[in-house]
């Protein structure tokens, strides 16, 4: 499901500069918008994300595991990298590892985006219930 979307503004009255300038500082609004409408079209269409990796609502699987769950959760919690490498116990070339796994089952193009996706989807437990 590797689909491209594009969103084309077209700015065509005499208060061009000042809705460019909007636009622009409104930049990360705008891509946590398009996050969001990304993920009610594969709602709407049925569809799974990338790989399949959402599970249907009558089964238990999990999207993530219990790893990457931890490192989604301290990435949400503010923690940077060479942080959760040390809470975890890893290197930090394992937690990029992680993450990066996370966003492509999210279907997402950077961390910041998956921590909001998994947030407004419930997918983020906290460090010590997922090691339950």
């Amino acid at each position: 499901m590797n689909n491209l979307a594009l969103l084309s503004i077209i700015i065509t009255s005499n208060g061009q500069g000042e809705l460019a300038a909007r636009l622009s500082s409104e930049r990360g609004n705008v891509q946590m918008v398009l996050v969001d409408i990304k993920e009610q079209m594969y709602c709407l269409a049925g569809a799974a994300l990338p790989g399949g990796q959402r599970h249907h609502a009558n089964t238990d699987k999990p999207i993530f595991t219990l790893r990457e769950n931890e490192m989604l959760y301290w990435a949400s919690m503010g923690k940077t990298y060479g942080e959760i490498a040390a809470i975890a116990g890893i290197s930090v070339s394992a937690v990029k590892f992680h993450m990066s796994n996370i966003v492509a089952k999210l279907g997402v193009s950077n961390v910041r985006q998956a921590i909001r996706l998994g947030v407004e989807l419930k997918l983020i437990t906290s460090a010590a219930t997922a090691a339950r």
